[in-house]
């Protein structure tokens, strides 16, 4: 029976170191099969990361180009902004300087209205002339001249060169009769002139005319001529009227007779 047991042993362990031996090999076939398979799958593995880190690269420069131009919009926006801010300023600028320019037009209207209004309240009262003139008056005709004095001497040129202006048309029209010489502008004018004078004398006045041409004359006979008469004032003005203007000038003579008025005068207009 002892025998049996250890025989029986025996095989037992025979058999573990067997199947051991077995489970070895198979282990080792299955470790190397699947090594076997696992490189092409690294190799598949390593390739995709490969693409993506490519495809990862591109769209990084993607995004760099997008950074920059949108930086680039940004930049341009600000500007466009900062023009239309300058822009606004200089409209806000020139709505100041119109709507000083319209205060301006406002007070220089105002001003003009109460000038207007200041003329008109001293504004010298009308009074009649001796002499009816209708064409002229003192507003509009000698501007800033005013007729004053106590004894007032008209002196009047009545020469030749009292008809015209230019020279050829005084010798054409000193070969005309006295009525083309009485015709002259120049002559008309200066009538016109002595009429106004004649028509602003003030009152309590006195008035002379002296007439001169080679020679002088003092109208009227040689007398004062009260200014308030208007016979003799109206008088005076028929002598002014029915002087021809001819022969040469010579003021000398006209101051001469000036000096023999009697008594002197006070004040003098030369015509």
């Amino acid at each position: 029976m002892k025998r049996r047991r250890r025989a029986l042993g025996k095989n037992l362990a025979f058999l573990d170191v067997m199947a051991c031996g077995l489970g070895a090999a198979v282990l080792v076939f299955l470790i190397v099969k699947h090594h076997t398979g696992a490189e092409p799958m690294i190799e598949e593995a390593v390739s995709d990361d490969g693409q993506i880190l490519t495809m990862l690269r591109q769209s990084e420069a993607m995004l760099e180009d997008q950074v920059e131009a949108t930086a680039r919009q940004i930049e341009n926006l600000q500007t466009q902004n900062e023009d239309r801010e300058n822009q606004i300023e200089a409209h806000k600028a020139k709505q100041a300087e119109l709507e000083d320019l319209q205060l301006q037009i406002k007070e220089l209207k105002t001003k003009n209205s109460e000038l207007k209004k200041e003329v008109v309240r001293i504004r010298p009262q009308q009074t009649a002339d001796v002499i009816q003139n209708k064409q002229t008056g003192e507003e509009d005709y000698l501007i800033g001249l005013k007729v004053e004095g106590r004894r007032i001497a008209i002196v009047l040129d009545h020469s030749a060169s009292m008809t015209d202006e230019k020279l050829v048309d005084i010798v054409t029209r000193k070969l005309g009769s006295d009525a083309d010489k009485q015709k002259g502008p120049k002559w008309n004018r200066t009538v016109r002139v002595a009429r106004w004078l004649l028509a602003r004398l003030p009152k309590s006045s006195e008035v002379a005319v002296i007439g001169f041409n080679e020679k002088a004359k003092i109208l009227n006979k040689g007398a004062w001529v009260d200014s308030r008469n208007a016979t003799q004032i109206n008088g005076l003005l028929s002598e002014i009227v029915s002087l021809v203007p001819t022969g040469g000038t010579n003021l000398e003579a006209g101051l001469r007779e000036l000096r023999n008025l009697r008594p002197q005068a006070t004040d003098i207009y030369i015509v």
